[in-house]
């Protein structure tokens, strides 16, 4: 009788986690496919800015744009896609216009400013720490 009803009262919660779970995994997938299909202009820079990262890095294979370059060199290699920089507000003041400093991404920064030299360091600097771990 007690398997029976810890076996019913898991199917409950089963069914019940199923239905939550997936009405909330479709608003998620909503949202990414509004994303690609009309993406709002944050992601528009973040995309342009990572085409801007591969760029620097075709010019400059083996050693990059320098180390902080990258602002210096982001507009020459970006689309006209990118905006001047991003809306952020910090708490009890306004919007700011921030400029757009970095790929976000580290590895596209990285290779973008130190080339395949700064990528193959930080992965050795990666692997060195997971054997000595």
């Amino acid at each position: 009788a007690r398997v029976l009803l810890v076996a019913g009262a898991a199917a409950v919660v089963l069914v019940a986690g199923l239905g939550v779970g997936s009405a909330m995994l479709q608003d998620r997938l909503s949202s990414i496919t509004q994303v690609t299909d009309t993406p709002d202009q944050s992601v528009t820079d973040r995309y342009t800015m990572w085409a801007a990262s591969a760029d620097m890095w075709r010019a400059h294979p083996v050693t990059g744009v320098g180390l902080k370059g990258f602002p210096d060199h982001r507009d020459s290699h970006a689309s006209l896609a990118l905006s001047s920089g991003s809306d952020t507000a910090g708490a009890g003041s306004g919007f700011v216009r921030q400029p757009l400093l970095s790929p976000h991404n580290m590895y596209l920064l990285v290779l973008s400013e130190q080339g395949l030299l700064g990528l193959g360091t930080l992965a050795g600097a990666w692997a060195a720490l997971l054997v000595c771990a």
